[in-house]
């Protein structure tokens, strides 16, 4: 699904976030991968929630994306933080030509068909987050089947390509203000199944919370797998002819 960044959308990632840990969560399974005092370039960033959790192991981290309302929330984070070395670039990825130490991927692109030019990218590993589990995991039926795990494994092995893959569940909920929130949140995601309304949805699976800023909650654990490319043992894949390594 194409994220359409408005401020209410920016919204309910960023309280996600920071109700359930996830993306503090995830920057721990993150860490053995990415050295440390290293620069970073987070490929289609969004709202850049990981990178917040990362920078201060880091040298320096970009945040890439071709949405300029998404960036502007990140500077705006950004300006809050004091955080001196995270940088924005409003670019297409696939025009990118800078070099980082490690590219990272976090539900964005399909990896297996565009793995020569992220690893392009970096000197070390390409880092990517990928939607796991079963089907009835994934969103409505909306993610693409390239951008699973299994669907990506694929992909890499018809070019060749050495990876290693950890897997894990982490709760990614979102958190609601009100019952119209809640209903907006899940019309605007289409969290819904196809025959069921919204209201019929939020009826099996709205949790009523005692937290006065969010009396409502959606939970949701998120399937996730880490592929972890690097570089160094994936030469081969670069040098090979356009027509194997697409």
């Amino acid at each position: 699904m194409l994220i359409q960044w408005t401020p209410q959308s920016a919204r309910w990632f960023q309280t996600a976030s920071a109700y359930t840990g996830f993306h503090n969560n995830l920057s721990r399974i993150l860490l053995p991968y990415i050295p440390e005092q290293t620069t970073l370039c987070d490929l289609g960033c969004g709202t850049a929630m990981i990178d917040f959790a990362l920078a201060d192991r880091l040298s320096t981290v970009t945040c890439v994306d071709k949405s300029a309302a998404a960036l502007r929330v990140v500077e705006d984070q950004i300006a809050a933080s004091g955080k001196t070395n995270i940088e924005t670039l409003c670019a297409d990825v696939y025009a990118l030509e800078r070099v980082w130490d490690t590219a990272l991927l976090v539900f964005f692109g399909q990896i297996g068909d565009n793995i020569t030019h992220y690893l392009s990218l970096c000197r070390q590993n390409v880092v990517a987050v990928v939607r796991g589990g079963s089907r009835d995991n994934l969103m409505s039926g909306a993610v693409p089947q390239c951008r699973t795990v299994a669907r990506t494994a694929v992909a890499l092995d018809a070019q060749g390509v050495r990876w290693r893959l950890t897997e894990s569940i982490l709760e990614y909920g979102q958190p609601l203000e009100s019952l119209e929130d809640a209903a907006a949140y899940v019309a605007a995601y289409r969290k819904n199944p196809p025959g069921q309304s919204v209201e019929e949805y939020l009826s099996l699976h709205l949790s009523a919370t005692e937290d006065p800023r969010f009396p409502y909650y959606l939970p949701y654990q998120k399937h996730i797998g880490i592929f972890v490319i690097s570089r160094g043992e994936n030469l081969h894949v670069l040098s090979a002819p356009p027509a194997l390594a697409r």
